[in-house]
């Protein structure tokens, strides 16, 4: 059996930035064949300090802002 969606597709990338020493975490979650939707949680490992992170994607992710800062 599949799992449902009822979210829109958003694009998860392979790496983040870890909140707490700066170091870069990789994705541990395995993307499904259909692609993750709002509301998947995916997590990441720090390669650094080795915290996981269990993060959210909503759907305002979906449209490419996030919470992310505009470049300098």
């Amino acid at each position: 059996m599949g799992r449902a969606h009822y979210g829109l597709a958003v694009e998860v990338p392979d790496k983040i930035t870890c909140v707490d020493c700066g170091g870069d975490c990789y994705r541990l979650t395995v993307g499904p064949e259909d692609g993750f939707r709002s509301g998947d949680i995916i997590a990441f490992r720090c390669a650094d300090c080795l915290d996981r992170w269990d993060v959210e994607f909503a759907e305002e992710d979906a449209d490419g802002r996030g919470d992310t800062p505009p470049p300098v």
